[in-house]
């Protein structure tokens, strides 16, 4: 079973079944609270992982004095620890209430790309609540298409995306999920891709916070391809406990005779816009992924 030996794998996955039973006790905004106290005990718990995030901020943001990047660190896992009670609970409010703690802006550019018969293909980040994006869209009745990598350990891995399915996403592995993604594309649905990890083979090397980072070229092949509207989406979470989905006007997507350095020059640019929310919230990011590993 991989890396883990099936001790870890199982103890993981019964950590996973237990918070799943707690957090369902709770109310929405409970929920949050006990995520504070998750993200710190994660914190406290994985000093290699609070490593990570301790050196990835430090060369993303040289500028920054230490005692500032320390705060952000700690917001980091206070942000993991909440989302992960979020996403846990969100499947039991998914045919509730759950879209009252949702709030969209810029619906809108959704409807337009549709209306083209041409659907759209929507990228984010792992940035604030990443999950509830496609879950809120879904249960808007959005058809919602999401590439997924699989997750190291296969009980927790199915365990999330059942939960990711619950709200009417359709989620397929990064393995060759080109094809399935076109014909999505071409019966005008909407694709939901998170830019700022590996997804498929063939990546290229854009600068991503300072350093050189793999990112898949998926998008903009796609939009070259197909047409479509790219458009960016993330999320932020208010103090209300609210959670407000920022649709973002459609990219107009550059269009250059040779492929390769089309793709390069789209895939900067959709980059360098995942940037822009990450330095005005940096807490959001998920740090805590070796973002810049090579091989």
């Amino acid at each position: 079973m991989g890396r883990k030996n099936k001790a870890s794998l199982w103890l993981e996955y019964f950590l996973t079944w237990l918070g799943k039973n707690i957090f369902f006790v709770l109310s929405w905004r409970w929920a949050q609270r006990g995520g504070f106290l998750l993200g710190w005990l994660v914190r406290h718990f994985l000093p290699g992982r609070r490593k990570i995030v301790t050196d990835n901020l430090k060369y993303a943001f040289p500028e920054k004095k230490e005692q500032e990047r320390i705060q952000i660190a700690k917001k980091v896992w206070d942000n993991i620890g909440i989302t992960a009670a979020e996403f846990i609970k969100m499947q039991q409010l998914a045919h509730g209430n759950l879209l009252h703690y949702i709030k969209i802006q810029g619906e809108e550019y959704l409807k337009e790309s549709l209306a083209t018969g041409k659907g759209g293909i929507l990228f984010s980040a792992h940035f604030c609540n990443w999950e509830i994006v496609h879950a809120a869209l879904s249960l808007k009745g959005y058809p919602i298409l999401a590439i997924a990598r699989p997750l190291e350990n296969p009980l927790v891995d199915r365990f999330v995306n059942l939960i990711r399915e619950s709200f009417g996403t359709k989620i397929i592995s990064a393995k060759n999920s080109i094809g399935q993604a076109l014909n999505w594309l071409r019966t005008n649905r909407l694709l939901y891709v998170l830019l700022d990890q590996r997804i498929t083979e063939g990546d290229i090397y854009v600068n991503f916070l300072n350093r050189p980072a793999a990112t898949s070229p998926i998008v903009a092949l796609l939009a070259r391809r197909t047409g479509t509207a790219v458009i960016p989406i993330y999320s932020v979470r208010k103090e209300d406990g609210i959670i407000e989905i920022y649709v973002e006007e459609p990219l107009k997507i550059k269009m250059v005779n040779n492929i390769r350095e089309n793709t390069l020059l789209n895939t900067v640019i959709f980059s360098r816009i995942i940037e822009g929310w990450i330095e005005k919230y940096p807490h959001y990011w998920f740090w805590v992924h070796n973002r810049w590993k090579r091989g």
